[in-house]
């Protein structure tokens, strides 16, 4: 069954903030055109009516679930092997539109170059990629993201874990993952008002 809060625990805590990049990539869509969005979280009723209005196929591949699961891309000798096995046929399709929430938050720099160089080959020209990132400084208030879920055309609910005394916030300063970023270029961020980034990155390879 697909619920709105897919994703998040039920003793977390959410709040709702504005996600002006989050509109864009989704106005982006609205060009007549057949598009092909890759969903890197659990399916979620929520990412679909999203969408709705568009002509795009959605692609779940739910990372979060299968890190839960155990294992992990660190689990045996190809990493990027265990990242290409969760990720359904492209079915001759190239993506333009990736939705990575907050899951950059969840994997290492090596992963992240991993998993981004396995999106760029998948994506077309104009791929774009969405994600939202904690920055990395001691939290105590509203303790850890736990998931981020679209609420509206422009607007993300965020889900944190109860807090648990001073903590160090998960993620990765900014400027180490550019410097980790495999075929996407950094275009565009925004500061949101519960103190995460929102990210905007533009695929950065030529595609044959």
């Amino acid at each position: 069954m697909l619920t709105a809060e897919a994703g998040a625990r039920p003793d977390a805590s959410g709040v709702t903030v504005r996600a002006p990049l989050l509109s864009s990539v989704v106005q982006s869509l609205d060009d007549g055109r057949r598009h092909l969005v890759l969903d890197l979280g659990p399916a979620r009723q929520a990412v679909l009516d999203l969408l709705s209005g568009h002509r795009c196929r959605v692609d779940v591949v739910d990372l979060p679930g299968a890190l839960k699961a155990g294992g992990g891309p660190r689990s045996g000798a190809d990493p990027a092997a265990w990242f290409k096995g969760l990720f359904p046929p492209a079915l001759g399709e190239r993506a333009s539109l990736v939705l990575c929430w907050n899951l950059l938050d969840g994997l290492t720099l090596e992963d992240i170059s991993v998993l981004t160089g396995i999106l760029a080959t998948r994506g077309h020209s104009r791929c774009l990629l969405h994600a939202v990132i904690q920055r990395p400084t001691k939290r105590g208030a509203a303790g850890r993201v736990h998931a981020v879920v679209p609420a509206g055309a422009d607007h993300l609910m965020v889900y944190h874990d109860p807090p648990e005394g001073l903590q160090v916030a998960a993620g990765h300063p900014l400027s180490e993952l550019k410097r980790h970023l495999s075929g996407f270029r950094y275009e565009h961020g925004r500061l949101l008002a519960n103190g995460m980034q929102e990210l905007l990155l533009r695929v950065d390879h030529p595609v044959s």
